[in-house]
């Protein structure tokens, strides 16, 4: 699984970089558990699998709005749009968006305790990522 990532995951420049969302961060680190049983920590265990490594802790700022937009990317089913407007991915028929207190809280909820979650995994790990935190604004 791994050498097959490294591949696809390698630019023209011979980098090699992958994005883990905090939902699949345990899957990979058991994964690496069971490649390299004999070193103790995670960060040992990423190196051994992929090289030297980097960390980029890209978040967003505003939750509310990251929520506001996953919810109504949920709901009308088009989770990509270039600024002219045109589609570029849509993964089910559209449909009109309803407000949903709920489902933004919950989503809310979730955007902060992945953050959270991110933050104690680096300080376990004694990883000092480059951070940053982007929030998207609308083209005028």
């Amino acid at each position: 699984m791994f050498d097959a990532a490294l591949t696809k995951g390698r630019g023209a420049n011979g980098v090699f970089g992958v994005r883990i969302q905090h939902k699949s961060l345990q899957y990979v680190l058991d994964q690496l558990a069971g490649m390299y049983p004999d070193l103790t920590t995670d960060r040992a265990r990423i190196d051994a699998a992929f090289g030297p490594t980097v960390f980029v802790h890209l978040t967003r700022g505003d939750k509310l709005a990251q929520a506001v937009s996953f919810v109504k990317a949920q709901q009308t089913g088009l989770w990509h749009q270039a600024p002219d407007g045109r589609e570029l991915e849509r993964l089910s028929p559209p449909q009109t968006p309803v407000y949903d207190p709920q489902q933004i809280r919950h989503w809310h909820d979730s955007f902060v305790a992945a953050d959270a979650g991110w933050r104690h995994w680096f300080a376990t790990q004694s990883i000092a990522p480059l951070r940053i935190t982007h929030s998207l604004r609308p083209y005028t």
